[in-house]
């Protein structure tokens, strides 16, 4: 998975944090009053730090060979630094996804969020492959079955999230192709872990 699949995401992520911006700035014009979209400005660091993670990721940084190992374990520790600078009730967005031999990839985002008191959500956000895994209910009128595209796990210790074996399993389905990368991957959506928290 090239840094290419990442690239529509990253356009209309970076769009969204324009807008913020722009937003913003309306607000200061305004001699500080609040501006439509002054809700989003903790969001738009989120997608930032996501647009970020994008560019390191080695698969987007060209990385092969040899190298690709190093690069891999210096992206965990560029990005377990961030995780406890996190302030309550803040975000970040992370890409995710996986990838297989021979160019096939899917693409999905995490949300990691700081609820305070020392508990975290992460959220896995899915439109396509693994939307099985994910909650459903039934529309009453039509009957048709309707998947929660988002999948959040609740109250996480962060000394679990500190734990760099769990970010390098899901990362590294991104960064080494593989025929087992797949939303049946224990790796991915594992009961057995999820069935330790509270999953909506």
């Amino acid at each position: 998975m090239e840094g290419v699949f990442y690239a529509p995401m990253g356009k209309a992520i970076s769009f969204m944090c324009h807008i913020v911006q722009e937003n913003e700035r309306t607000r200061s014009k305004n001699n500080g009053m609040d501006a439509p979209l002054s809700y989003l400005r903790a969001n738009q660091l989120g997608m930032e730090a996501c647009i970020r993670l994008m560019q390191i990721l080695p698969h987007s940084a060209g990385a092969s060979g040899k190298d690709l190992d190093t690069i891999f374990l210096n992206f965990i520790n560029a990005f377990l630094s961030m995780v406890p600078n996190l302030s309550p009730h803040q975000q970040i967005v992370l890409p995710g996804g996986w990838q297989k031999p021979e160019g096939k990839s899917h693409i999905c985002l995490y949300i990691l969020r700081n609820c305070g008191n020392d508990r975290f959500s992460f959220t896995i956000c899915n439109t396509g492959e693994g939307l099985e895994y994910h909650p459903s209910s039934f529309d009453p009128t039509t009957g048709i079955r309707l998947k929660q595209i988002a999948m959040t796990i609740w109250d996480i210790s962060s000394h679990v999230l500190m734990d760099s074996s769990f970010w390098v399993v899901l990362f590294r389905l991104q960064v080494y192709p593989s025929k087992k990368n797949c939303a049946e991957s224990r790796d991915y959506y594992q009961p057995s872990t999820l069935d330790q928290w509270r999953v909506t």
